[in-house]
């Protein structure tokens, strides 16, 4: 049995007495993942499995789970037996973490539970002012029965911006769900943006002459604040449609570079 995922790939190496190789519809999988992110952006991941027996002359004995990152840490695992010693490799940006289970549950319908837990610090970004948080899916796999997840942020992150797609079955995100792509996220009310922009200004004429630019203007989604403007201009005005326009007099044939540090709050 596998089941890849876009960040996560895991397998199940089975012990088959009367069969050398491992085939698919041998076990059922039933997954209860959570996520708890931390106020420092930590989240600990929380897998809750179940693999129910297809046969019954067979047993798991052993679970690998491929991370692609290595910035995972404090990895707890333990079955009804007792703790599992995790085995963690990582190597080429990747971690792979392995469990030798204590229990082996023989025959049809008997089910084995185990847990697996760490940290990450690549699943909740902060990008500004704004909390960002991605969660991978899973690929469909007809050995994978349910699929659930549940996602826990802490009030200081502030307001859900966004969230794709919505929970789909109460405050969960159900197999289907996953399949089809994992969850994006977004917590805060607001962003701030500092752009440094140059304009460049020209008059082929052979007379003085009056140019204005247009700098970003405010609207009832962002508030814009000048920075620095160089050189100044002459005057700066504000037309009908809101628009700052600096206005600058170029001396005939004249060439000018404007320099705006801009702060944008959205």
């Amino acid at each position: 049995m596998k089941f890849v995922y876009w960040l996560i790939g895991l397998l199940v190496y089975l012990i088959i007495p009367l069969a050398p190789v491992a085939a698919a519809g041998e076990f059922l999988a039933d997954y209860d993942v959570q996520y708890a992110i931390a106020p420092s952006g930590v989240a600990i991941v929380t897998q809750n499995v179940v693999l129910t027996n297809q046969l019954t002359n067979l047993y798991a004995q052993k679970y690998s789970i491929i991370i692609d990152s290595v910035q995972i840490k404090n990895v707890i695992a333990y079955d009804n037996l007792g703790v599992i010693r995790p085995e963690i490799k990582q190597a080429d940006g990747k971690t792979e973490i392995a469990l030798q289970f204590n229990e082996k549950i023989v025959g049809l319908g008997k089910q084995l539970a185990f847990s697996l837990r760490y940290e990450s610090t690549d699943i909740a970004i902060r990008n500004g002012s704004i909390w960002e948080v991605n969660i991978p899916g899973v690929a469909a796999d007809p050995d994978l029965v349910h699929y659930f997840v549940t996602l826990r942020v802490p009030a200081s992150f502030g307001p859900n911006a966004y969230i794709s797609p919505l929970p789909g079955a109460g405050s969960r995100w159900t197999r289907e769900q996953m399949t089809r792509g994992g969850i994006s996220a977004a917590y805060g009310e607001i962003q701030a943006f500092d752009l440094a922009l140059t304009y460049h200004l020209e008059n082929p004429t052979v007379t003085t002459k009056r140019t204005e630019l247009a700098l970003p203007p405010d609207t009832a989604f962002q508030k814009v604040f000048i920075q620095s403007l160089t050189p100044a201009p002459k005057t700066v005005l504000v037309d009908s449609d809101g628009n700052w326009l600096a206005q600058y007099e170029l001396l005939p044939t004249a060439r000018l570079e404007v320099k705006a540090d801009v702060t944008i709050t959205i």
